[in-house]
C-alpha cells in the first residue's frame, strides 16, 4: 500500500516539476525561444499561476502523468476482467 502511494505522489511530483520543463524545451525546439517574460522561471510561474485560478488547460498540463497512469491501470484492469468473463463462458 505504502509502495502504491509513494508511486503516486512522484507521478504527481513529475507532473508538476518536470511537465512545465518538458514544455519549454519542446517549445524552444519547435517553435523557438519563449517570448514571455523571464524565460523559463516566467513559465513555470504563469503554469502555476493558471493552476491556482483554476484554469482547465494548466490542471490537464499538470496532472497529465497522473491522469494517463490513472487511464492506463482502468484500461489493463478492464481487459483483465473481460478477459476472466470470456474464458468463464467459453469454459462452461
Amino acid at each position: 500500500m505504502l509502495q502504491r502511494l509513494v508511486f503516486w505522489i512522484i507521478l504527481l511530483l513529475v507532473g508538476w516539476l518536470l511537465m512545465p520543463l518538458a514544455v519549454y524545451t519542446i517549445g524552444t525546439l519547435m517553435a523557438g525561444p519563449y517570448s514571455g517574460p523571464g524565460g523559463l522561471p516566467g513559465l513555470y510561474a504563469g503554469i502555476y499561476a493558471d493552476a491556482l485560478r483554476l484554469h482547465p488547460a494548466a490542471h490537464v498540463l499538470l496532472n497529465l502523468p497522473v491522469v494517463l497512469t490513472l487511464i492506463w491501470t482502468l484500461c489493463s484492469r478492464l481487459r483483465q476482467l473481460v478477459g476472466r468473463n470470456t474464458n468463464s463462458a467459453k469454459a462452461a
